[in-house]
């Protein structure tokens, strides 16, 4: 999921005091001195996994070119395995070295689950020990729930969010690394934003009723690396990173603001007033753009050095679903079930295609085609060229609000109450 699931002027501090979750005491960290022990993946390893929500920079595209295009759940052709999901959730499946990992939660608990990827076996189930949260605090919508936020792995630990405000990290055996707690979000629907992860720092945008932020903590301590207050409204969004012009990016979206900050101290690059609403739709960036969009606002396409908004399209919007963008086509899906393909460069509209559903999962592309789930569960799979051209649609049996990930040869989708693996049997 993109963030929010409806029915779904940066001052830095180098220096942040935080409350340690199991001992309440505060702790005073400096940048200069917390410095990563663990080997940061090459990008080839990244692509080569399902780092985040959304996959490699949070930007849905799929590397691989074996991926299936047709399966079906009720013969199970091309259907490799299905497990039941212990608990409830939006998040999307991350897989890193044949793991998959995922969450679960309801008011009851929280829990972070770890499958075989060959298999489909769960090797672990790890609780999270929030018991401190006050839950009566929390506003929780039937349609977002606990477990919306997708994890993040850096290929030695995995981290996981949830709507109690509460980030967990975990090493691949499913043992307890850190925790930290940046309290209760004051948040109408329940905290959505999915972590992302560069180098060895953690990022996580908390962009509330007031007092929002953007942060990157230590991920091999857990300790605070910085903090950027925000002056926007609540968001559902993610973030995402963009490699422009030789340096990351970390792009964030929320009411009124587009903004980029530099991930390795919270700097603020730029900043474009360019969105209103509740914005649940996470930004995208491809050969020099950002794109930000959300429905009742505008899609408008950034300068990804000055923030200058270079055209906008202001039609067929998203609210929870977001944009992606490959080859130079974007693909922008809606909530009533529109999708339309516009030129990435200078916005003309190739096509629209009317669905009878709408959107809450997010694109992927892979090569020149797009995989699609709407609300019910049905795939739609398309090329993706300057006309639509439909290639199947694939029922699920059970609704899908996550985002698939793609791995190796296999495709991991969430329904809302399953787990499935489809590839090419052989």
């Amino acid at each position: 999921v993109s963030g929010m699931v409806f029915l779904t002027a940066g001052i830095i501090f180098s220096f942040l005091t935080y409350k340690d979750f199991d001992n309440e005491k505060l702790f005073v960290g400096s940048l200069n001195s917390m410095k990563p022990a663990v080997k940061t993946p090459s990008i080839e390893e990244i692509k080569n996994s399902w780092q985040t929500f959304r996959g490699t920079y949070s930007q849905g595209i799929a590397y691989g070119d074996k991926f299936p295009v047709y399966w079906n759940v009720t013969s199970g052709e091309n259907i490799l395995w299905k497990k039941d999901i212990p608990k409830k959730g939006n998040s999307s499946p991350v897989i890193w070295n044949g793991k998959i990992f995922l969450t679960g939660a309801d008011e009851m608990s929280r829990e972070i689950y770890c499958f075989d990827f060959t298999t489909g076996d769960l090797l672990w189930n790890h609780p999270i020990d929030d018991r401190k949260t006050d839950l009566s605090r929390l506003e929780i919508s039937e349609d977002n729930g606990y477990a919306t936020p997708s994890m993040a792995t850096d290929g030695t630990y995995v981290f996981a969010v949830f709507a109690t405000g509460v980030i967990t990290a975990l090493d691949f055996d499913g043992k307890e690394i850190w925790k930290y707690d940046f309290g209760i979000p004051a948040n109408h629907y329940g905290y959505a934003s999915s972590l992302s992860i560069y180098e060895n720092i953690l990022l996580f945008q908390n962009d509330q009723e007031e007092k929002g932020y953007v942060a990157g903590i230590n991920a091999v301590t857990g300790k605070p690396l910085w903090q950027t207050p925000r002056d926007v409204s609540t968001s559902w969004a993610s973030s995402v990173l963009a490699e422009h012009e030789g340096k990351i990016q970390l792009i964030v979206a929320a009411s009124p603001y587009l903004g980029s900050y530099d991930p390795v101290n919270g700097k603020e690059l730029w900043k474009t007033d360019c969105l209103s609403g509740e914005i649940g739709s996470s930004p995208a960036y491809s050969d020099g753009l950002v794109y930000s969009a959300n429905k009742f606002s505008q899609l408008s396409a950034c300068d990804a050095s000055t923030g200058e908004i270079l055209w906008y399209y202001d039609y067929n919007l998203p609210d929870a679903s977001s944009p992606c963008v490959s080859g130079g086509f974007l693909i922008l899906p809606t909530p009533n079930g529109v999708i339309t393909c516009l030129d990435a460069k200078t916005g003309d509209t190739f096509w629209e295609e009317e669905f009878d559903k709408g959107f809450y999962s997010s694109p992927v592309t892979n090569g020149d085609i797009v995989y699609i789930f709407d609300k019910t569960g049905l795939c739609r799979i398309f090329k993706l060229a300057p006309t639509f051209e439909k290639i199947n649609d694939i029922p699920m049996n059970g609704t899908v609000f996550a985002t698939p990930a793609f791995y190796k040869d296999r495709i991991v989708i969430r329904t809302d109450k399953c787990l499935y693996a489809v590839g090419v049997k052989e």
